[in-house]
């Protein structure tokens, strides 16, 4: 199972004018995201301040991380990144060739 960095964008083109109706909007859109809070692919998620992106802490097989991706599609832009914490770039440092 993998870790992934997701910094996603949404496509300001889709988001409602009227206020109620991007309120309604964006609240739907958290339906998913919880879902996969709950269900422990994501771990931290969140919004930047005053802004239309965010980023997510994921994690699962590609397809379980694609698979919760693809529901924002073509709402959304992400970038994902799988990276390796500290702890793990040291195991993997120390059963290197020497």
């Amino acid at each position: 199972m993998g870790r992934y960095l997701v910094l996603w964008e949404l496509d300001p083109n889709r988001i409602p004018i009227d206020p109620k109706e991007k309120a309604a909007t964006l609240q739907a859109s958290m339906g998913p995201v919880s879902k996969a809070i709950e269900d422990g692919i994501i771990k931290e998620w969140g919004v930047f301040v005053g802004d239309t992106n965010g980023f997510g802490i994921y994690e699962g097989t590609e397809a379980e991380v694609g698979g919760v991706l693809q529901q924002f599609v073509p709402f959304a832009r992400n970038q994902v990144y799988a990276f390796m914490t500290a702890g793990e770039v040291q195991e993997w440092l120390a059963s290197a060739p020497k």
